[in-house]
């Protein structure tokens, strides 16, 4: 599965989920590494998040946390969880579209909560992004960029399928992992400076590290746990990062 989104577990599910949901909506993808249609509806989430900026989706892999997915009464795969203030508003299961899916989220939220960027067609900029990625023109690629609105690069299916992608379709050298890395400790401390610090911590949290980068990421983490105004939330976040 393309490691887009961010795996929630038992241990993070309250900050992630519930916590997170009185922020802004979450979307909880519940979903299991044999399951088709699971992986038939990756694409359209990567679409839903980029014309749903303030949509912050996970993923919950059914046959991992066993009990997590019992205790919301999963009978079936894919199924999609939508939290708004704290707690679960609606419930979709099975194979859906695209169409369904923005059916889906239309029936619960407000045109204010989804924000969604009309003018913006989320398919065809992925298959841009992608391909000038294959083909390494990283100038056009970087210009490409600039020209996007504020809200769709500060999305996190955008941040992360930058990386994604990247990583797949070249091998980088070592300063280059470098340049990825010093680029998302950047972005999260832009996030922080302006306050949004669930979000910088997410994006910090999702970066797969080594031992050395671990204590790199852990310079640009804790000045923000620390600084964080939510001290409660800030300590779950602090736990999360240890249990890594």
């Amino acid at each position: 599965m393309p490691k887009t989104f961010l795996q929630v577990t038992d241990s993070s599910f309250s900050v992630l989920v519930e916590d997170g949901s009185m922020h802004a909506p979450v979307l909880v993808d519940v979903w299991a590494p044999h399951c088709a249609p699971c992986r038939a509806l990756e694409p359209w989430l990567n679409t839903l998040q980029l014309s749903m900026p303030n949509l912050t989706i996970v993923k919950l892999n059914a046959e991992a946390e066993v009990a997590l997915a019992q205790r919301w009464q999963i009978k079936q795969l894919p199924t999609l969880l939508l939290f708004v203030g704290g707690k679960l508003q609606a419930r979709a299961a099975g194979v859906i579209t695209g169409k369904q899916l923005q059916e889906f989220m239309a029936s619960v939220l407000m045109p204010t909560q989804i924000n969604a960027t009309d003018s913006l067609n989320a398919p065809a900029l992925l298959a841009e992004l992608e391909q000038l990625i294959v083909s390494e023109h990283f100038e056009a690629l970087a210009q490409k960029i600039a020209t996007l609105p504020d809200a769709v690069t500060r999305a996190p299916a955008f941040q992360l399928l930058i990386a994604r992608v990247n990583a797949r379709q070249f091998k980088p050298e070592p300063n280059d992992i470098h340049q990825h890395l010093a680029a998302s400790i950047q972005n999260a401390r832009r996030l922080a400076a302006g306050e949004d610090y669930c979000q910088a911590i997410e994006i910090l949290l999702a970066i797969e590290a080594t031992p050395d980068e671990r204590e790199i990421i852990a310079n640009a983490l804790l000045p923000i746990l620390d600084t964080m105004p939510d001290r409660r939330r800030a300590h779950q976040y602090r736990r999360l990062w240890l249990q890594r």
